[in-house]
């Protein structure tokens, strides 16, 4: 660790691809959904990355859908909008971002 690999090439920093951040978030869901209650030491790093994830357009869906589901599964309901104070605007915005009918089709079927 610290050293060079062959030329240098131990410098370069991994590039992590959107696809392999929004398995990170999606394994995260799962593992909260899993694993409850027991997720709650991990919150407070894990809602860093999550916050980072809706922040990024390309993980916005799927770090929205991780949020939900370590809330729902780890009881905090309240405080990750009281550690992170820009949470709820950062949701707000998404909603008012969102154009009319796609907010519609989440709530009431298309009708024909």
């Amino acid at each position: 660790p610290g050293g060079s690999a062959g030329g240098g090439a131990g410098h370069l920093r991994h590039i992590v691809s959107v696809r392999e951040k929004a398995a990170v978030l999606g394994t995260i869901g799962e593992l909260a959904q899993v694993g409850g209650v027991g997720m709650r030491t991990f919150v407070p790093d894990l809602l860093l990355l999550i916050i980072d994830g809706i922040k990024m357009g390309s993980t916005r869906d799927i770090a929205v859908i991780t949020l939900g589901q370590l809330i729902e599964s780890t009881g905090y309901v309240i405080r990750p909008f009281s550690d992170h104070p820009q949470l709820l605007s950062l949701m707000l915005r998404i909603l008012a971002e969102e154009a009319g009918p796609v907010r519609a089709e989440g709530v009431c079927p298309p009708r024909l």
